[in-house]
């Protein structure tokens, strides 16, 4: 599951959305129909969810003629099994010394940010090796004084910038190589990059368990206690709530409860802006199935054992 829930509805900071569905051709578009690239070899292959774009490391690049915005969130799905000391570029923006940069090295992922000829250059390394061949979904935000770095919907690394140290690109972005020298080409496969001008922010969803009685429980550490408030409002999911539902397996339930028969996961949220979400899970013994019903109303998911 997704640890952290978007606080709002960021689809219309949607700048450019390059999903990698065209198997032919050398356009690289771009979903939101304002910043197409071109494939400059790159072959189409299967991804996780629909095409990805494969990357062979040697004179496969893409170019747009995408800006990245100020402020900015960029997210994108990578697999790679390199594994060495060679900077590896993701994406590249360089001009004349200004730029935003995202490159693979020794398995992990680093962004540059830099200014006026390299002077002053910040580079911010991910936690997390990442060249184990398998997807991964990164994610950065950067509102030009805390960059945020998010690998598999957890939160990895922040950095906290010298204030508005980054101007800004004045360059498109090139994927898969450097701008500049054409060079340091990637090896591996991306696929689903968009990129936002607004940093996204997340908060984490609170919940408790209900028993076919009504009554309400939450984490003490890693048991089920009782909850100190049985009322179902804001309030109560506030101060008593938790928030890693990973924590609630089958053994844990029934350590508090006879059978499972009427255990409810709940959970609240006062998102105005939308009446319904779907939540969609890994299918792992009892872990929370159905949806969400939103605009303050108290939230039933069922356990299931599948």
């Amino acid at each position: 599951m997704e640890k952290y829930i978007p606080k709002k509805d960021y689809s219309l900071n949607l700048i450019a959305k390059y999903k990698f569905e065209e198997t032919t051709g050398t356009t690289c578009i771009d979903s939101t129909g304002k910043y197409n690239g071109t494939y400059y070899g790159t072959t189409s292959i299967v991804g996780e969810n629909g095409n990805a774009r494969s990357f062979n490391g040697t004179k496969e690049y893409i170019s747009t003629n995408l800006i990245i915005p100020k402020k900015n969130s960029i997210k994108l799905k990578i697999k790679t099994s390199v594994n060495n000391n060679n900077v590896l570029y993701i994406f590249n923006s360089d001009n004349s010394g200004t730029g935003f940069d995202l490159y693979l090295q020794n398995g992990t992922l680093t962004i540059a940010l830099y200014c006026d000829n390299y002077k002053p250059y910040k580079s911010i390394k991910f936690n997390k090796i990442i060249s184990d061949n398998n997807w991964h979904t990164c994610l950065i935000t950067n509102n030009r004084t805390l960059v945020k770095f998010y690998i598999d919907d957890l939160i990895n690394t922040e950095y906290t910038l010298d204030s508005l140290f980054w101007t800004g690109n004045t360059a498109s972005t090139f994927w898969g190589c450097h701008r500049n020298t054409l060079g340091n080409y990637f090896n591996g496969q991306l696929d689903e990059i968009e990129i936002y001008d607004e940093v996204i922010e997340f908060t984490d969803n609170k919940y408790l368990i209900q028993d076919k009685n009504n009554n309400l429980y939450t984490l003490n550490e890693s048991n089920l206690v009782q909850a100190s408030l049985q009322t179902l409002d804001e309030h109560n999911f506030n101060s008593n709530g938790f928030t890693d539902i990973n924590l609630i397996t089958k053994d844990l339930l029934l350590s508090k409860f006879e059978n499972l028969e009427g255990i409810k996961l709940l959970a609240y949220t006062g998102d105005l802006e939308k009446k319904e979400c779907e939540m969609i899970y890994n299918c792992h013994p009892f872990r929370p199935i159905d949806n969400l019903k939103k605009n303050g109303y108290i939230c039933n998911i069922l356990f299931r054992e599948v």
